[in-house]
């Protein structure tokens, strides 16, 4: 089976750039996305304790609607590109890369994310968005369509439903800027400690999902700011659908957290960064924690 470079989902897509000899392999999910901005409303949202809070929010303006889109895109993307790679268990190469050198060797590939705006008709997700004052708080969500829970409205044709406000780019006290989190549900990545929480008999959503220690609610993807190797899965997952069949037998992929190397000849190169994970040495480091702050050997997802 050859490998496919470009996927179009409902839900998003994805790009696989085999790069070459003097540029690393990219692995970019996309998001098309509408922002809904709503105009001012009294809303209501669920607290964590079962009660109710309303929330009066106010009217968009042009220019700061046009400007906190910008912020929105500019905050997902940095927040999540080039802080993950997926690290193969032996190098290997593409079938028929589109590159210049068909000996290329590809020993690891970035992962990245792109927030990409279009009409609402085209869109992955739709973003309910309301402005609110900076001391106010609108519980932010995101539907999770790989995890099975995901929000549609049925009178405009099945839209797949998520909701910020415009403190949802900045840090919060924990330093969490919840966009990065509501996002990373969006990509695939539950809470860090959702099945703990489940198996406790607690809600998904409850607050032991957020972290049942100091180390897993630090995560992003608990109540803090930290990038961890397991977020690498959506790209893994989505990496599988890229290859089909095309690659060597048992080869089983690693996702791990890493600073981003320079890509110059000689010291930064491909087959040096390879190396250098391998080893688990200098720029690169190496993620052993699993899903419960355990240590562990790689987390891999096996793709044979």
């Amino acid at each position: 089976m050859a490998t496919t470079y470009l996927i179009n989902d409902d839900w998003m897509d994805s790009m696989l750039m085999p790069g070459g000899t003097s540029a690393v392999a990219e692995l970019t999910i996309t998001i098309k996305v509408y922002l809904a901005r709503h105009p001012a409303r009294q809303i209501t949202y669920n607290n964590e304790d079962g009660g109710t809070t309303t929330v009066q929010t106010q009217n968009w303006e042009g220019p700061r609607a046009a400007s906190w889109a910008q912020d929105l895109k500019r905050v997902v993307e940095e927040g999540w590109n080039d802080k993950l790679w997926l690290v193969p268990s032996r190098d290997w190469r593409f079938d028929t890369p589109p590159v210049r050198d068909r000996n290329y060797r590809v020993p690891c590939i970035k992962c990245k994310l792109q927030i990409q705006y279009v009409g609402r008709e085209a869109a992955h997700l739709v973003i309910n968005c309301y402005h609110i004052d900076p001391d106010q708080f609108v519980r932010s969500s995101m539907s999770a369509p790989y995890l099975g829970s995901f929000r549609r409205c049925s009178l405009r044709g099945g839209e797949v439903f998520g909701t910020l406000d415009t403190n949802d780019i900045r840090p919060k006290r924990s330093g969490q800027i919840s966009a990065l989190h509501e996002f990373g549900h969006y990509i695939g990545l539950g809470h860090v400690n959702q099945q703990g929480a489940v198996r406790a008999g607690r809600g998904s959503n409850s607050t032991l999902a957020y972290g049942g220690n100091g180390h897993q609610r630090s995560d992003l993807m608990g109540a803090g700011t930290r990038i961890e190797g397991w977020h690498g899965y959506p790209w893994c997952r989505r990496l599988r659908r890229h290859l089909g069949g095309n690659q060597p037998g048992g080869t089983s992929w690693h996702y791990v957290r890493g600073s981003t190397p320079t890509w110059e000849t000689g010291a930064g190169t491909d087959q040096v960064f390879w190396d250098v994970t391998r080893q688990q040495r200098n720029h690169v480091t190496i993620d052993y924690m699993d899903l419960y702050g355990h240590r562990t050997d790689w987390r891999q997802a096996n793709m044979s």
